[in-house]
């Protein structure tokens, strides 16, 4: 509602709409976030699609935020997920770290949690079965990654290219680069060099944020036109289709 969207007035597609096709589109149909990526790293992606069970799930909301993030991050800068995948061989969810099993992705400190099955018992091996890792405890002192565990309050920001975090798909399929290094060198952050420079007084340069404008707009609602032959030929079966037309019409109204 117009309400829940801050008084934002919500306008309708029409064929005068300079933009048809939505960044972030809000799904009425029950399913997970989903991000359609561009085919390669750095390359902008197609669309990000939220169902809007999970945009008001309450308790999710202090997250939200963190989520949203993660997600226009591999749309707008064509990063990929540092996490892996379960039971997925190319990209699987943990490896061996000095003879330890790590969940993958990038984390400044060790991540707290335990390995558990789909139905969410715990036991699970994940060299062996299909698992899942659960963060678990307050995780106080876990401020990356976005793109393994935007899930934690406590993160803030991208690990760096130095942070050991296993085969996920940002560093194989961007050549070993971090997701902080592929954003930093999109457009969008042309001025972030200013922060190294220095002016003629000894100054740092001023940085130029990027300003992001969100248009909201609804899709119309479906419109129905009907084509009907009045010929003598269909008099004997008007009736039929006079019920038909009426069944339609209560179908969608």
């Amino acid at each position: 509602s117009e309400r829940a969207c801050g008084n934002v007035s919500l306008a309708s597609v029409t064929g005068n709409t300079l933009y048809k096709h939505a960044d972030l589109l809000i799904s009425s149909t029950r399913g997970q976030r989903h991000v359609t990526q561009g085919a390669t790293c750095g390359a902008p992606g197609h669309q990000v699609t939220w169902p809007v069970s999970q945009l008001l799930d309450v308790r999710r909301r202090k997250v939200l935020g963190n989520l949203l993030v993660s997600d226009w991050s591999k749309y707008r800068y064509g990063v990929f997920s540092e996490a892996g995948e379960a039971g997925d061989r190319l990209y699987p969810n943990y490896y061996y770290h000095h003879g330890q099993v790590l969940p993958t992705g990038p984390s400044n400190t060790v991540v707290t949690g335990s390995w558990r099955h789909v139905n969410t018992s715990g036991g699970c091996d994940p060299t062996r079965d299909t698992c899942h890792y659960n963060t678990e405890g307050a995780n106080t002192g876990l401020t990356c990654s976005l793109g393994t565990w935007p899930e934690v309050e406590t993160v803030t920001r991208w690990c760096g290219a130095n942070s050991t975090q296993g085969p996920g798909m940002q560093p194989v399929l961007c050549g070993g680069r971090s997701t902080r290094q592929v954003i930093r060198a999109h457009q969008d952050f042309a001025s972030y060099g200013q922060l190294n420079s220095v002016d003629q007084t000894g100054g740092q340069g001023p940085v130029v944020l990027p300003r992001v404008k969100f248009d909201v707009v609804r899709v119309p609602q479906p419109k129905y036109v009907l084509v009907i032959e009045t010929s003598a030929r269909l008099a004997g079966v008007w009736q039929w289709v006079r019920k038909a037309i009426v069944n339609l019409i209560r179908s969608v109204v």
